[in-house]
Parts: C-alpha cells; structure tokens; sequence
C-alpha cells in the first residue's frame, strides 16, 4: 500500500490531538470519582459516618425525653392544653460514647390522659410513630449544624425504621451523603444508632394507673397513685390547677438521663363551689362523688362524703320513698351518715316518668392518727435515726412521707435514718397515708448544732 505525504500528515495531527484530548480529559474523572465499596464504608470516611451515627444517637435521646415529658406525642394532639407549670430540661446528657448532649427542651404543654370522663391514652405503635418523627427532624437539624456540613452533600430519606424494645431502642437511617476526601468522592447511606433505656415498662405504669382511673373519673386516686409508686420503686410530682391534675411519673436514670419524667394532664369535673378539696404539699384529695344517671347501674358513695347523682330529668314535681334525701330538682345531693350504711332501692317519680335508683352506702373512712413526733437537737455528724409510727381506726395499710430534703423516709416502717452534715434548724412535715387518701400530719423541729 502507498501512503502519501498529506495522508501520513493528517494522522499524525489526528493522533496528536487524541493524545492532548485524553490528558485533558482524564484529570476530571479523577476529581469526579465516587468511591462505593460495596458492604462496608472506606477507611477514610470512617470519622465522618461515626459524627453522623452520634447526630443519630443524640435524636434518639432528645426523643426520648420528648416522648416521656408529653405523655407519648411528639406533635402533640388537639387534647392538649397549656399547663400552669413548665418543665425544662437542661441538664446535661452523658451518651453511650461519653460525649455530652446539652439537653434544652421547654415543656409547657400536656396531653390528656382523662378529660370529659373519657380516658386516652396513646397506643404503643402511635408512640412509637411519634419518636419516629421527631428523630427524623431532629437528625437533619444535627447534621445541618455539623461542622462537616459544607463539605457534605446530604440526599434524601430514603428508609427508617425505629425498634423500641423492652431495653433499647434502635434506630437505623438509610440516607445517601456524600464526602470529598482528598481528589475523591465518599459515599455512605446507613447509619444505625442504639440506646439503652427501658420505655414501654414506664409507659405501662401510665397504663396500670389510668386503668384505677377508670374506675371512677371523678376521683384522683392518690393512695393507689402512692402504692404504686412504693411499689414499683419511682416518685411521683403533680400540680394542681383550676380542675386540672398535671402528673409526673419520676424515673431515677442516673446512667444516661438523671430523673426521666413521663407525664400527662387529668381533667375532673371539679368546681370550687360544689367540691371541698383538701391540699397539701400538691397533693390533693376530693370529696365529692357526682354521677350521671344510667339505668341498671349502682351508686357507690360513703358516709362523711357529699353524694351526687344527677338523673337528668327536668320535670315540675320530684318525688321519692327513701329517707337518704329529698328530691327537688334533677340533681340529688346528701351526705350520707353511719345509719345509711347498707344497699338501697330508691324509687324516683319525676311527673310521669319513674327512675329507679340502686344506692350502696359504705361505711366511714376514719383518718389514720400519727403518733406524736418530738422536736430533736443533735450535733453535725451524728446518727439521726427515729422510727414514726401511727394508727388506723379502720385498719388500712398505711404509707409514711415526709417533706425533708435531709433524708427519705421508709415507706412502709416509718423508719428515719441519717448522717446529719448541714449544721441549721429545719423544720419538718411527716405525713401518714391509708389507702383510700386519707392523711394525717405533723410537723416537728430539728437542730442540728456544729
């Protein structure tokens, strides 16, 4: 074959700009190289994905408290109200890779556990939903305040799943990130997260609670609240306000959280004309009994305490065959005696319309009596111990508490015992409890002398 010279010239140009083209060319394949190792994240994006699983693990605990302070929500719901009291947690947070989580949550509203004599409470798969979305939000607002997030290029969600076991909860993202490490893009789309903390036992004694609840709506159980508390080893705060019970379920989590406090709102029918309420210490005691009329039901009420029954029939004439009271109006209200004690058959005649009632009256609740307690002076370093002791006319069981942030007293024995360190003169409410809310209390004086 015979090349000519304009031939052998023009291949030889077209080789030298192929040559040109590729040198050109290859430099930015270089710097556009995503690096995907498939199974495991590469070496140098290592620290990266351990500041993003931590972003994680923070929302998980921020959650947490969240879920806890609202009774379960996150987005609360439209039976909420504002509280009169406002919780802030702003302590600080120790995480499971010792770093530090400043923790500065404002809660100043509630949702209703009981509100209109209807009891709600949030299921577990809707708690679990609520934590779900708020680690979500949370998460995204982490990273984007990492110091990382310039040279991070962050997707979008593309998976999550939120596992709340009896000890743990998990979390795991999928979300694609990119980082540029050197010449080279990184990419990493898993990120998982857990933290120990036992959730669904706390909600389960907002459950056990509610279920007393249920059984009268109208009546705050404080004895079975403060058994269950004695019980099953947690405390207990609540604020009163208007008709309204603000609780707290206090859990001690020194290990990750301090004191977790789960809480929701309680709602009775209570006015300051028709209830007297006797208060100490927040807590709180009603004594009035009101129901609303159903037919084949019976009226439990007690001697000492005022008994209301509405039969919601307005009518001109009221009449009745019972001594218990005399009916005028709609509404029937007395206050039972020792001699009513027993079951009655009540017969009602409004106009032409005929009620019948079924009326069980229990005996009196007396108070439990407390013993006296002396005043004590003793030295700075002593041994303080004092066992309080009391009675019950009834023979209930009995729960012992005291006001002092000196020491805790024994629950059940009544027993005090202390090292004495802060040298002052303090004084001291001690107060005996039977099961069904009625108290006694003293006070009594301690000096302690350098």
């Amino acid at each position: 074959m015979i090349f000519h010279r304009g031939q052998v010239t023009i291949y030889i140009i077209i080789g030298i700009l192929l040559i040109f083209s590729i040198i050109l060319i290859f430099p930015l394949f270089q710097t556009s190289k995503i690096d995907e190792t498939a199974g495991h994240d590469p070496i140098e994006m290592q620290p990266v994905k351990s500041n993003i699983d931590q972003c994680l693990e923070n929302s998980i605990i921020e959650g947490i408290i969240m879920i806890g302070a609202q009774g379960g929500y996150y987005d609360l719901p439209e039976n909420s109200d504002i509280v009169m009291t406002q919780i802030l947690f702003d302590e600080t947070i120790n995480t499971t890779d010792d770093m530090i989580v400043d923790s500065d949550l404002n809660i100043d509203f509630a949702a209703y556990y009981l509100r209109n004599h209807t009891t709600m409470v949030p299921d577990e798969s809707n708690i679990a939903k609520e934590l779900e979305d708020f680690i979500n939000i949370s998460f995204f607002e982490c990273v984007g305040e990492s110091d990382l997030i310039e040279t991070l290029n962050v997707g979008n969600l593309e998976d999550v799943e939120i596992t709340i076991g009896q000890d743990m909860i998990r979390a795991r993202l999928v979300i694609p990130i990119e980082y540029q490490i050197g010449d080279s893009i990184k990419r990493t789309d898993k990120f998982e997260a857990a933290v120990p903390f036992e959730l669904w036992p706390k909600y389960d004694l907002a459950k056990r609670f509610i279920e007393e609840q249920k059984k009268d709506t109208e009546f705050f159980p404080l004895g079975y609240l403060t058994y269950l508390a004695t019980e099953e080893g947690f405390s207990y705060e609540q604020t009163t306000f208007d008709n309204k019970v603000f609780l707290c379920f206090l859990f001690d989590e020194n290990d990750l959280f301090g004191i977790y406090r789960y809480c929701f709102l309680l709602e009775y029918p209570w006015t300051r004309e028709d209830i007297g309420i006797y208060e100490s210490d927040n807590l709180l005691t009603q004594v009035v009994q009101t129901k609303d009329y159903e037919k084949n039901q019976q009226y439990d009420c007690q001697v000492g305490y005022d008994c209301q029954i509405d039969i919601r029939v307005e009518a001109q004439d009221y009449s009745d065959n019972t001594d218990l009271f005399n009916i005028t109006n709609s509404l029937i209200s007395f206050v039972p005696e020792s001699k009513d004690v027993g079951n009655h058959k009540v017969l009602i005649s409004a106009d032409e319309k005929t009620i019948t009632l079924d009326i069980n009256i229990d005996d009196e609740n007396r108070l439990p009596i407390l013993v006296v307690i002396p005043d004590f002076t003793i030295s700075q370093g002593d041994l303080f111990e004092y066992s309080v002791s009391a009675t019950d006319p009834d023979g209930d069981s009995l729960i012992y508490m005291d006001d002092s942030a000196l020491f805790n007293i024994d629950p059940r024995t009544g027993e005090i015992s202390f090292t004495a360190t802060d040298v002052g003169y303090y004084n001291i409410t001690i107060s005996v409890i039977d099961e069904y809310s009625k108290m006694d209390s003293q006070v009594f004086y301690l000096r302690v002398n350098p």
